[in-house]
């Protein structure tokens, strides 16, 4: 597996983490937590696999506009 199919599969299952069944207990807070994570990782990984690294933040403002020199937009 290549570095950035790692942060893939990881955002993956953070995604995963984050849709489960509603019921009174859930914590809406940490399934936000865990959607920013996924969206987190999986810039990260896309960003390893356009360039060979990332920026060290977990702003994904600042993710998003390291990628958008690599898309067609």
């Amino acid at each position: 597996m290549n570095h950035y199919e790692e942060w893939i599969a990881r955002a993956k299952y953070n995604l995963k983490l984050s849709n489960p069944e509603i019921d009174e207990e859930t914590i809406f807070d940490e399934l936000c937590y865990l959607t920013q994570q996924a969206v987190e990782k999986a810039f990260k990984g896309l960003l390893i696999y356009y360039c060979g690294e990332y920026e060290l933040t977990h702003n994904i403002s600042k993710l998003l506009k390291a990628l958008k020199q690599y898309t067609h937009s």
